[in-house]
């Protein structure tokens, strides 16, 4: 699947409430919300959300993932001078599985590379992209009950001896 990504605009802010909702709407099925109180719910959430990444991370790249003209996901990236965090990328259900969030992560893990930095992030310890990150080398650094954070740095290159 071939996908690009575009800087977010404050135009993008339906489909991303959206994205929150589909990535975060089946955590609170256990609950048996009404669709109108999950929905309101959801969207309180996302808002909180958005004004937390905003207070902390005021300098992040944030893109837009497309195929076509479709908005499909987004990802979130803070550049330090020691270490690049993935403060969060998502999916749209229907395309979760299928390379795509891979193919971002193996992008971000060659621009590391570039930069001479550590790439970060933390993830809920019962999220199923863990698998993936563990499967392209993130290490866990700390864990606790609410979240894991991991750390993948390239490999140190070794200069050829003649």
């Amino acid at each position: 699947m071939t996908y690009e990504l575009r800087p977010a605009l404050w135009e993008d802010n339906p489909f991303l409430e959206a994205l929150y909702a589909d990535v975060h709407g089946p955590e609170f099925a256990p609950l048996e919300l009404s669709a109108d109180y999950l929905a309101h719910l959801l969207a309180l959430k996302f808002k909180a959300q958005r004004m937390d990444i905003a207070t902390r991370f005021p300098d992040a790249d944030h893109s837009i993932i497309r195929v076509g003209n479709a908005a499909i996901g987004h990802v979130l990236l803070n550049e330090t001078p020691t270490a690049i965090e993935l403060v969060d990328v998502a999916l749209l259900s229907p395309l979760r599985g299928a390379g795509v969030g891979t193919s971002i992560l193996e992008q971000l893990q060659a621009y590391a590379t570039e930069r001479e930095l550590p790439l970060r992030l933390s993830v809920h310890p019962q999220n199923p992209a863990t698998r993936l990150f563990h499967r392209l080398g993130f290490v866990t650094t700390s864990a606790e009950t609410s979240r894991t954070d991991m750390e993948w740095n390239a490999s140190p290159s070794v200069p050829n001896e003649k």
